[in-house]
């Protein structure tokens, strides 16, 4: 997703690279990828809005199992995947279920907490 997001394997600019690359470090106990990031409320509000502007067309463009595979893009399995839209798909769950959450945390006024392991 921070792929999609950014263009980038670590790097990216807020709202878009909130997953990886923003947020406010939570202590300093590696969780996984580092420590855990904090987002306020205000913060979840713009992470929503930048969700729902999403367009899919474009994510998909941006979908390159060849360069994520040379980026080292996680999971180590775009060299060997056999049907690119079976991929598509499921990134398409996923990225509905971003969506469903952050955008029920920013109708609700709530902080968010953000961590990859």
């Amino acid at each position: 997703m921070h792929f999609l997001f950014t263009g980038s394997d670590w790097k990216g600019d807020f709202p878009h690279g909130f997953l990886l690359s923003c947020g406010k470090p939570v202590g300093d106990v590696d969780v996984g990828y580092g420590p855990a990031k904090s987002f306020t409320s205000s913060e979840v509000g713009q992470i929503a809005e930048f969700l729902a502007s999403l367009n899919r067309e474009e994510l998909r463009n941006r979908f390159d199992p060849a360069k994520m595979h040379d980026m080292d893009i996680y999971p180590s399995i775009w060299d060997s995947i056999e049907n690119i839209d079976d991929e598509w798909e499921y990134i398409c769950w996923g990225l509905d279920e971003i969506i469903r959450f952050v955008g029920e945390a920013a109708e609700r006024n709530m902080a968010l907490l953000v961590y990859i392991n």
